[in-house]
């Protein structure tokens, strides 16, 4: 409950940004580790507790879970499939529905933000590394969802992991 609240309270001061057009700048890579994504200048990079890494823009936030193998026995022979359905399971209340597009596998869902009175719109694309598999979460609100997905699905296609950075 405490990460929901403090992900609420970090997702409204997000969105209270100004900033660029989201998808009307200049590409920039961000890299954490093994990990990378191709966004562009409108996206700022953040900490926020739990988070693997973060990007923020004036309209689109994007979220990162990495989850080692070793969180669990035998989690390093899962799938995508088998893991997009722990994680559907998990955010059950928000009526997730698995997808793939463009070889990327992801889930949607909306989730109701009470304090500020708006509904947010994920996209949340799966993956596998070598050694964790990893959720990235793409946001908007469900009002400019329907502009953003073919731009998420997009960024999504940029991420790569360890060597493949180089």
């Amino acid at each position: 409950m405490k990460k929901l609240v403090s992900f609420i309270l970090l997702f409204a001061f997000i969105f209270t940004l100004g900033g660029c057009a989201v998808k009307d700048t200049k590409e920039k890579v961000f890299t954490k580790n093994e990990f990378s994504i191709t966004l562009n200048e409108a996206y700022i990079e953040s900490e926020y507790e739990g988070y693997y890494a973060c990007f923020d823009s004036a309209t689109v936030a994007v979220f990162v879970v990495k989850e080692g193998f070793d969180i669990m026995e035998g989690f390093s022979d899962y799938t995508i499939e088998q893991y997009a359905n722990i994680v559907m399971y998990n955010c059950s209340d928000k009526l997730p529905s698995f997808h793939q597009k463009d070889g990327i596998s992801y889930i949607e869902y909306s989730f109701k933000n009470t304090e500020v009175n708006k509904t947010y719109k994920y996209l949340t694309a799966l993956y596998k590394s070598s050694g964790a598999f990893y959720m990235v979460q793409f946001t908007c609100e469900d009002k400019d969802y329907t502009e953003y997905k073919d731009y998420f699905i997009e960024r999504a296609k940029t991420v790569k992991f360890g060597e493949q950075n180089g």
